[in-house]
């Protein structure tokens, strides 16, 4: 495991944790930060430290659990899908997380609250040496959120690298409330803004994904995912320069028929967007169908014309997708959601200032498809 993610694990122990690992490998630092660096470039081996090294030789497998789950959710805030029965398996599935976090592009805050809170941090002494030389980063490498995330350097990794004493001076001159919570995650919280971070996690909102979201320090109730993950797929459209009509949805839509989104198109045509947020691919034609049927019907009686339905999910099975694909009576387009985050991002690329909604074709959006089509 990364010496990054073993620094994590360390640095939430307590001081007669720590002490006692110290004692175990002859460690001569006095001071908490020293000693904990010393930890970690002497390689101690995770798993021995929440195995054995930190528990005296009575403590009892049940209060080795409990502990492990202490610092598993309250001390690194990390929200596990399976804790496991056993010790072992507690540690396997810690181990496991971290590693598959270097698989995951989400950095737990925006790219531009990166950079503001790299901006900040370069205040606190020796930050930059710190950085340099733990992560072998030649001083001619300008240290920019790009550069380090290019390096897979993220927020957390540069924060945990900080002595706590400095951090939390650093809380203080920032008004950040760090008491009796992970210091780390509440400076990430102040430099985090909610529609960016929504967006860079919108496949977790799609797929109700709870636990990945908490990991990711986002807090949102199981009961608010769905308007949440309305309102992210709202505020994607509106950075395609595609006309979302608030004012138009509140006017039409009734107590039986509510729209999730309206894309006005002009000349009183419009599409209509139905998001839904699921934990396995969507599977409910013939109920979606008939929703989004009824919106269509309470537009046209309004004197609009409907281009076209999208509906919106994690993914789709593929019994829906033969479905849509035989169904004729108005176009359906079905996108995931990964998909249309991805095509958002090739957008921002394009030289386009507008997204061509000609692209919005019948059946399931191919992404290949779009890229190609935004690329010319």
């Amino acid at each position: 495991m990364a010496e990054k993610y073993t620094r994590r694990i360390v640095k939430c122990l307590d001081d007669r944790q720590i002490n006692k690992i110290k004692r175990n490998h002859g460690i001569k630092e006095i001071e908490r930060h020293e000693k904990i660096e010393s930890i970690i470039k002497k390689g101690v081996s995770v798993r021995k430290i929440l195995s054995d090294e930190i528990f005296n030789e009575d403590t009892k497998e049940n209060e080795k659990k409990k502990i492990l789950y202490d610092i598993i959710e309250n001390k690194l805030e990390i929200h596990l899908a399976s804790y496991g029965r056993t010790t072992d398996e507690r540690i396997d599935n810690l181990i496991a997380h971290f590693k598959n976090l270097d698989k995951d592009n989400n950095i737990g805050i925006s790219r531009d609250g990166f950079e503001r809170m790299l901006l900040d941090l370069r205040k606190i002494e020796n930050m930059e040496k710190l950085v340099r030389s733990e992560f072998e980063i030649e001083p001619k490498v300008e240290l920019t959120s790009e550069t380090l995330l290019d390096y897979n350097i993220r927020p957390k990794d540069i924060l945990y690298l900080i002595p706590l004493d400095d951090l939390k001076s650093f809380c203080i001159d920032r008004n950040i409330s760090y008491r009796r919570k992970n210091i780390i995650n509440c400076i990430l919280s102040g430099y985090r803004e909610s529609e960016n971070i929504y967006i860079e996690n919108y496949v977790l909102i799609a797929n109700n994904d709870i636990n990945g979201l908490k990991n990711n320090g986002i807090e949102i109730k199981s009961k608010d995912i769905g308007l949440v993950f309305e309102n992210t797929t709202k505020a994607i459209f509106k950075r395609l320069s595609l006309n979302v009509n608030e004012e138009l949805k509140k006017r039409i839509n009734s107590k039986r028929d509510k729209a999730d989104i309206i894309l006005d198109l002009g000349n009183q045509e419009i599409i209509i967007i139905e998001c839904k947020s699921s934990k396995k691919e969507y599977s409910k034609f013939t109920s979606v169908i008939r929703q989004v049927k009824s919106y269509a019907q309470t537009y046209s009686r309004n004197g609009f014309k409907i281009k076209g339905i999208i509906i919106i999910s994690s993914g789709f099975t593929d019994d829906f997708i033969h479905e849509c694909n035989t169904f004729y009576d108005f176009k359906v387009t079905l996108i995931e959601a990964q998909t249309l985050v991805n095509i958002y991002e090739e957008f921002k690329q394009s030289k386009l200032n507008v997204f061509p909604i000609t692209l919005f074709r019948h059946g399931l959006l191919q992404e290949d498809v779009i890229v190609k089509a935004l690329k010319k």
